[in-house]
């Protein structure tokens, strides 16, 4: 008896409940786990181990719409506990979060307060973007997904500190609450999770010795790589507006 049927994937998938319960539950383990055992490491291995599973069988079925929305609904899931345990627990936070305070410290905090860094100028975030992406991408390939999950909960951690960092220390939290994540930062989530879709269909099928589906490819890789595109161009135009914003809602406190 085989351990694994990919015909009995549909059936499970169609159980709607029960896979919104398990991305919840997901999530929730991911963040309790990495803080009580405190690896840095662990966090973004456990996360993208942990919802891979719900990936993978979309994948596998061709369901890239509902890949689509989990993976979002995982996001959206994670940010919020991210952020709510930063708020809570600030200094095991920046243990915990691989990155999160050299982001903040190096990163955020100069652009915010008007200084020349990376987050605002093209120079010296261009070469950033087209690394990460680039990695991504190989990672997508040679894995089917997995890696690439992995590397995207350790970038979606690290944003979702800032953004902790940034309600806690607001003169303003609610505005804080509404602004700390920036449009291209959204648009950058979103096609990443598009590539992956994209790319992660082609080792997938040929594991299940099947064609490749091409649509898929060039539906979703394609409108992730634009959106990709429009989040260096949005950054570039957007970012000495969006840190006159952040200096109002910290009200001084850079």
């Amino acid at each position: 008896m085989a351990l694994f049927d990919p015909n009995d994937i549909p059936e499970i998938l169609e159980r709607r409940g029960l896979l919104y319960g398990y991305l919840a539950v997901s999530a929730v383990v991911g963040v309790a786990v990495a803080y009580l055992v405190g690896w840095r490491w662990l966090f973004p291995v456990l996360s993208g181990a942990l919802i891979y599973p719900v990936f993978f069988m979309c994948i596998v079925a061709g369901e890239s719409r509902l890949a689509l929305g989990t993976m979002l609904l995982w996001c959206v899931l994670m940010s919020v506990l991210v952020i709510g345990a930063t708020l809570l627990f600030p200094q095991r936070s920046q243990q915990v979060i691989l990155s999160g305070g050299k982001y903040v410290q190096q990163e955020m905090t100069p652009w915010i307060a008007g200084e020349v860094a990376k987050e605002g100028d093209i120079r010296l975030f261009l070469p950033d973007h087209l690394l990460h992406f680039a990695v991504f991408v190989i990672l997508s390939l040679v894995s089917g997904g997995l890696f690439s999950l992995v590397m995207g909960a350790y970038l979606l951690n690290y944003m979702n500190y800032y953004v902790g960092w940034l309600i806690g220390h607001a003169a303003h939290p609610w505005w804080a609450v509404v602004i700390g994540w920036s449009p291209w930062s959204v648009l950058r989530v979103v096609g990443y999770i598009l590539v992956a879709i994209g790319l992660s269909d082609i080792p997938v099928s040929r594991l299940f010795h099947r064609p490749v589906d091409r649509r898929v490819i060039k539906c979703y890789a394609v409108t992730g790589c634009s959106l990709a595109v429009l989040d260096i161009i949005c950054k570039s135009l957007l970012a000495p507006v969006w840190a006159s914003l952040l200096r109002e809602v910290l009200g001084g406190r850079v």
